[in-house]
C-alpha cells in the first residue's frame, strides 16, 4: 500500500487529499477513499502480473493512436482488439467491477516503473460507454499522466452527465480528446445525426465514421441529455461478456 500511495502521491499528502487532487473534480462525495485504493491497488496488482510486448513510449502514443483506437469499435470484436492494440503499446488495460462505495468507471495511473495502467469497471455495460470511457482514460495518458505530478486519475463519469462538478480544465481537456477521436466536431456540426438523430441518420454516420453506431447513439444522448433516445443502439449488456466479469 506505501508504494501505492508514495508512487501515486509523491507530495505527500494523505490518500483523501492524493484522490480529490489527482482525480480533478470527477469523484463522488460520498465516495469511500479507501475502497477506492484497495480498488486501484488490485488493478496495479493485475498489472503487474502481465507482461507487455514492449515498454511504453510516450513519443509513440499520441491523439493519433486514440482516432487508431476509436476505429476499432467498428468491429465486433473491437474491445478485445483495443485491448491488444494497447499491450503492443505498453499500456495495461485491467477490467475489475468497481467496490462499493467507489462509484467509478474508469481510472488511469502509472505503475512503479512508469508503465501506465488504464482500469474500467463497466459500471455501465453499454457499448458507447465503454468507448468513451477507455478513450477518456487515454487521453489523459496522452495529456496528463506523468505530468506536474499527475500520476492517478479516477472518474465518475456519472458528475459529468449531471454537471454537478465544478469547472475542471483537465477533465474537460481529455473529455474534448476522447470525444474527438470518435466523432470529429467538424464532422458532427452539420451531420444529420445531430439535428435529426433517426436510427437511419446514426447508422449512416457511424458507417461513414467506421465508428460503433452506439457511440453515435450515446453522443446524441448526453447533448440532448436524454437517455431514452435511441436506447436499443448503445448496446446494453454487450461488454462484460468480452472480459468475463
Amino acid at each position: 500500500m506505501r508504494l501505492f500511495i508514495n508512487n501515486c502521491c509523491p507530495n505527500g499528502e494523505t490518500i483523501e487529499a492524493c484522490f480529490r487532487e489527482n482525480s480533478g473534480n470527477r469523484t463522488n462525495a460520498k465516495t469511500d477513499s479507501y475502497a477506492l485504493n484497495s480498488w486501484c491497488m488490485r488493478i496495479m496488482a493485475v498489472a503487474q502480473t502481465n507482461t507487455l510486448q514492449r515498454k511504453f513510449d510516450h513519443a509513440n502514443f499520441t491523439s493519433d493512436s486514440l482516432k487508431e483506437i476509436a476505429k476499432l469499435s467498428f468491429f465486433d470484436e473491437g474491445p478485445l482488439l483495443a485491448q491488444e492494440f494497447l499491450e503492443k503499446h505498453g499500456i495495461h488495460l485491467i477490467i475489475e467491477r468497481h467496490l462499493s462505495k467507489t462509484y467509478l468507471d474508469g481510472a488511469a495511473l502509472l505503475l512503479e516503473d512508469s508503465t501506465p495502467v488504464v482500469g474500467l469497471t463497466l459500471r455501465y455495460d453499454r457499448i458507447d460507454n465503454f468507448w468513451f470511457c477507455l478513450l477518456h482514460e487515454l487521453a489523459h495518458i496522452v495529456l496528463h499522466l506523468g505530468k506536474e505530478n499527475h500520476n492517478l486519475f479516477v472518474d465518475d463519469m456519472d458528475i459529468r452527465i449531471s454537471g454537478r462538478g465544478k469547472q475542471n480544465d483537465i477533465e474537460d481537456e481529455a473529455d474534448f480528446l476522447a470525444i474527438e477521436s470518435l466523432i470529429p466536431n467538424k464532422v458532427w456540426s452539420t451531420a444529420d445525426a445531430k439535428s435529426n438523430p433517426t436510427k437511419k441518420n446514426v447508422l449512416a454516420l457511424a458507417e461513414y465514421l467506421k465508428i460503433h453506431p452506439a457511440c453515435i447513439a450515446g453522443k446524441v444522448r448526453f447533448e440532448q441529455n436524454n437517455f431514452r433516445l435511441l436506447s436499443k443502439l448503445v448496446g446494453s449488456g454487450k461488454i462484460r461478456t468480452f472480459f468475463e466479469v
